[in-house]
């Protein structure tokens, strides 16, 4: 499709020329009901006019204004009802015609803005990429404002200018029959589609984001100026910056104050808004800031968009995401705690406010963007448009992510309520997944869960008696986390939170190879990497995930060896070249964990022998309960559990007797199960599970401090020669 180019203007000799902004373009879209306003610049005192015809060349809506004597105009109408109409715009100059805009549409329009996840392209996202390579053409009632990533400013696109500009060169407004759609917001195409079937009527996006920038980069100076706790909070970080200190030649557009509102945000001033779509937080994430100095910038954006844009219907609706698993820490706590913080950011003003979470959209992605940016937006984008359903459009009451209203302590359980839960909860899959618990010791648990009915749910776990905490989703590999709120068929889920954590916690990171329900599992190992991994491996043994061979849950594991001897392990680590390094999502500090246990079956005619569990630092030796006894597992096809106590260890390869408490498990890279049968092996294994006993614990000794050392010193010569080799 050809689209026909608007930058006409009216010139004489000696007078001003009379243009708009680059803004304004064939298929462009207004908000409907609300002030169409034109903008640009001509000769101060012209009267400038401005007329809308329908398809049947009638006027059918007029406005008029003056020049001013800075040689700025607006000029405007109300504009008509959403429709699949199309209709033509006539702009004079004293009577003079200096601009005809074609193919206009009225409908609903949203600002999609954010950094990278949000500026992420169609063409790159999973779903984008089929249908960019089969040539599919999107809808022609789907409008976009592109914008340049880097707008040029005074003949540079190097330049970041102080004062707010007017318009933005080189911004033109595409249909989705435009092959360029396809470098639009990935995010806010699947939101805009969404919005166009639901209300049956055009939808516009203006697409305004930049990766890496932070969030106050895109609210002006007079609202940061006029809000004390912003202003200090820019200023603590060192990232409030006087106007005689800028320097438009080495200010950062990524990062500075107010950059990215003076180069795009500030020129869409005109439009009017249905709301906004926001994906942003890791910058601000990463520069250092709390949750709670993010939030006070994100209610000032919001704030100050409000009075920016005209929204004059309350407080202009925002709808955003929290931000998808990444190792941003050691642990990685410090996202999910941001996350938590989202949901207490929307629960502060319902009304104007909607989150929506992504921590059980798949991690996939390409190894140019790395895994800070998940290539699956598909189904983030409708959500937000679900989001808008209720927030916005009223069809819903319930529209945002589940939070916890109301916890309380009964029967060894712990009994937490939901809102926001619209039809009710439910689980996805078999077996709710995602919630642990602790006593006053703050050692966190893997907890069961279930629905007790449309808006609570009962945690316990048979290792606490007396519960003091819970948390749900708490950790960066949180994706297993399953429980949703139904809406109509569709779904949301509830957000991470926990509630009376104590000081120095031990938090769960979840295992999924503890359930052993999955056959591969994936794990975000470095901001490049990334891919699935087998669950579970056998020395001597083969092993497979089958749902006949589950204690509970969907499935369980399968060991089959004819081996006299044959040990199972899970994958912890992966291999770096020589070295064997723990994925980062996981938590490999068993030190207090005082128990484990796990189920087990004997599907074979002759008895099978689980002599021990091993726990490996290093590739030379390994710690075992120091008093544990083998235990017999009868071929009688029933089902067993073994409590295995961690309490007191001992070192494989110390001669000395010496006993050590489990405080020695820190740094572990390798747990495996150690059985043994005098004839063909056929067992099942499910539910391993680690416990916070309150035993006392034994001290270690100082020969235990010279084993470590030694075997440390042995296992690093042994990768050096491996990586020389």
């Amino acid at each position: 499709m050809t689209i026909l180019s608007c930058s006409i203007t009216m010139a004489f000799a000696g007078e001003v020329q009379t243009s708009l902004y680059s803004v304004y373009d064939n298929g462009m879209l207004f908000k409907q009901n609300e002030e169409a306003v034109f903008a640009g610049t001509g000769k101060p005192g012209a009267e400038i006019s401005v007329s809308l015809f329908n398809s049947s060349d009638a006027i059918v809506c007029e406005g008029n204004a003056i020049v001013g004597s800075d040689g700025v105009f607006s000029v405007s109408f109300v504009a008509p009802a959403g429709s699949f109409e199309e209709y033509s715009v006539v702009l004079t100059a004293d009577s003079q015609e200096f601009a005809r805009l074609e193919n206009v549409v009225f409908g609903e329009l949203w600002l999609a803005s954010g950094q990278s996840n949000m500026m992420y392209p169609l063409a790159q996202e999973k779903l984008g990429k089929e249908m960019m390579a089969n040539g599919d053409k999107l809808s022609k009632w789907l409008r976009v404002l592109i914008e340049p990533a880097y707008p040029e400013y005074n003949g540079s696109a190097e330049l970041v200018p102080v004062d707010a500009q007017n318009d933005i060169k080189d911004a033109r407004w595409v249909t989705g029959e435009d092959d360029s759609i396809y470098g639009m917001s990935a995010v806010a195409y699947f939101f805009a589609e969404s919005m166009l079937q639901k209300l049956n009527m055009p939808v516009g996006i203006l697409n305004s984001s930049l990766g890496g920038s932070a969030i106050a980069s895109w609210i002006s100076r007079d609202a940061i100026d006029n809000c004390p706790e912003v202003k200090n909070i820019l200023s603590t970080h060192g990232q409030y910056i006087e106007t005689n200190n800028w320097n438009e030649a080495e200010q950062d557009i990524h990062r500075d104050m107010s950059a990215n509102f003076n180069l795009r945000t500030n020129a869409l001033k005109n439009f009017r808004l249905s709301g906004m779509i926001w994906y942003q937080g890791e910058s601000d994430l990463m520069l250092g800031y709390s949750p709670e100095e993010y939030s006070a910038q994100l209610e000032l954006l919001q704030n100050s968009y409000t009075e920016h844009f005209n929204y004059k219907d309350g407080i202009l609706p925002l709808i955003y995401t929290q931000l998808a698993p990444f190792m941003y820490s050691d642990d990685g706590f410090n996202l999910v705690d941001w996350n938590i913080e989202y949901s207490e950011f929307q629960k502060e003003n319902p009304d104007s406010r909607a989150v929506v979470t992504n921590y059980d959209i798949p991690s996939t992605f390409t190894k140019e963007v790395g895994a800070i940016h998940p290539e699956c937006k598909e189904e983030i984008g409708r959500r937000m448009a679900h989001a808008a359903d209720g927030l916005v459009y009223g069809k819903y009451t319930d529209y945002s992510a589940p939070y916890p209203t109301n916890i309380e302590i009964a029967d060894s359980s712990i009994f937490v309520t939901f809102a926001d839960v619209g039809d009710g909860l439910t689980v996805n899959g078999n077996t709710l997944h995602g919630f642990a618990i602790c006593d006053n010791r703050g050692i966190y648990v893997q907890a069961n869960a279930e629905i007790i009915n449309k808006d609570t749910v009962r945690i316990y776990s048979d290792s606490i008696t007396a519960p003091t905490s819970v948390t749900y989703a708490y950790c960066v590999g949180n994706y297993r986390s399953n429980l949703y709120a139904t809406q109509n068929n569709k779904t949301i889920p509830a957000s991470p939170f926990k509630w009376n954590a104590p000081e120095n916690a031990h938090y769960w990171a979840d295992k999924p190879w503890t359930d052993c329900d999955d056959t591969l599992l994936w794990h975000n190992y470095s901001d490049s990497y990334g891919a699935y991994y087998k669950a579970w491996y056998g020395k001597d043994a083969k092993v497979k995930i089958s749902s006949s061979d589950a204690f509970s849950g969907e499935n369980g594991l399968n060991i089959v060896s004819s081996s006299e001897s044959f040990t199972v392990n899970p994958a912890l680590t992966y291999k770096n070249g020589a070295s064997t390094v723990t994925f980062d999502e996981s938590d490999d500090n068993y030190s207090d964990y005082g128990a484990i246990s796990f189920y087990v079956r004997n599907n074979g005619s002759e008895d099978v022998i689980f002599n021990r569990v091993e726990l490996y630092k290093n590739i030379l030796s390994y710690y075992t309960p120091a008093d544990f006894k083998a235990v017999t597992i009868p071929a009688d096809g029933q089902w067993y559990k073994i409590n295995i106590s961690l309490n007191t260890l001992v070192m494989s390869n110390d001669t000395t007797d010496q006993s050590f408490s489990n405080n020695v498990l820190e740094g572990v890279k390798d747990i495996k199960f150690a059985f043994s049968s005098d004839s063909d092996a056929n067992i099942s294994m499910d539910n391993i599970r680690f416990e916070a006993e309150n035993e006392e614990e034994t001290a270690s000794s100082p020969v235990f401090n010279l084993f470590e050392k030694i075997n440390s010193f042995i296992t690093f010569i042994i990768s050096l020669i491996m990586k020389i080799c």
